[in-house]
């Protein structure tokens, strides 16, 4: 069965959406996605993969309409060769040859990015850049917020005098309450 997918953005494409559904009219389904601003949600491309069955011929007017990065183009080429389907490009001269290739330089990207990626963390951790969730306040830092709020210092004076921000200080006066110090027992 040819199936055909469009994606229909003003002007990007070079096609209108008439002219793209003109050129898949041979299609036996055909599935649009409209004004899509994000490469991650094409609820048509995903029914459009979904219904993709073994021996089926996936029909695009350009690969701009598969996806918008090497990377995923690549991803959306294995699928359909794992699943023996063909995909067939009618407004560039693609064939298995041109794919196969285009999913080597994807994998080659991906490579890049991945190295680059690794890099990247190995250089901040270098630079003790701290990864992950920030450490819990401690108790005791709780307790000289308290204190100090107890003791009449403005909230402005506690987050820059314990470096906390304005919501912790918010968030420790509620967890513990306008009560005195001695209800924060440290946990040891």
């Amino acid at each position: 069965m040819r199936v055909g997918y469009a994606r229909s953005k003003s002007g990007i494409y070079g096609m209108s959406k008439n002219g793209q559904l003109w050129k898949l009219r041979k299609c036996e389904k055909i599935f649009l996605d409209e004004d899509i601003r994000l490469e991650t949600h094409r609820p048509q491309f995903k029914k459009c993969i979904d219904s993709l069955r073994p021996g089926d011929v996936l029909v695009v007017c350009s690969l701009q309409s598969l996806a918008t990065s090497l990377i995923a183009l690549m991803k959306i080429i294995r699928h359909c060769r794992q699943l023996d389907i063909q995909i067939r490009v009618l407004d560039q001269d693609i064939n298995r040859d041109t794919l196969e290739a285009l999913e080597l330089a994807g994998e080659y990207q991906e490579a890049i990015n991945q190295e680059k990626r690794g890099e990247g963390i190995e250089r901040a951790k270098r630079n003790n850049v701290a990864f992950g969730r920030p450490v819990r306040i401690s108790d005791d830092i709780k307790q000289k917020v308290i204190k100090m709020k107890n003791t009449g210092f403005t909230v402005k004076q506690i987050i820059e005098q314990m470096n906390i921000s304005k919501t912790s200080y918010y968030r420790i006066v509620k967890e513990i309450g306008n009560s005195n110090v001695s209800m924060i027992v440290p946990h040891k």
